[in-house]
């Protein structure tokens, strides 16, 4: 016997998927016309890839669902592998998943690290060159319009 609340159930789900592939691509689509750099770009490709695929494996596996209680019940050998293949494929999806959590760690742990370093290199600037004027040794560092100044520059102050 068929289970139509299990169609319709599926026809629902694949709809949502349907949905997941139609924004993954209008991303990729929108990081192409971006102005990234090349880095930026491969990552954003491989990213679309990763999860384009995982999506697709879960619409299979949706698709099944209908079709494989119904297969189990009349063969039930055929039904086992056929469910193998589906709980396979989720898992493909899953690791799809965790390589994604991994890619956008390490992506963004880089960016993350490199703005860290250069705000320390800005910071140790700013400091430089506070220390310099108060030193009065900054004598062209402490002039603007051709006037000396006080104190340290409003824009140098140092921001924590």
């Amino acid at each position: 016997m068929f289970d139509y609340s299990l169609l319709a159930f599926s026809i629902v789900l694949l709809l949502a998927v349907a949905g997941l592939m139609v924004w993954h691509v209008a991303a990729w689509r929108t990081a192409q016309r971006s102005n990234l750099d090349r880095d930026e770009i491969e990552y954003r490709r491989r990213q679309f890839r990763r999860r384009v695929q995982t999506t697709a494996m879960f619409g299979v596996a949706i698709a099944a669902l209908p079709f494989g209680l119904p297969l189990a019940r009349a063969w039930p050998k055929a039904g086992a592998i056929y469910w193998s293949l589906v709980v396979l494929m989720l898992l493909w999806a899953a690791a799809l998943g965790l390589a994604d959590i991994l890619a956008i760690n390490l992506f963004y742990g880089r960016l993350r690290d490199q703005n860290r370093l250069e705000q320390a290199r800005l910071k140790a600037e700013i400091r430089r060159i506070q220390d310099a004027r108060r030193n009065g040794s900054g004598a062209e560092l402490g002039k603007r319009n051709g006037h000396g100044t006080t104190g340290p520059h409003p824009d140098l102050k140092d921001r924590d």
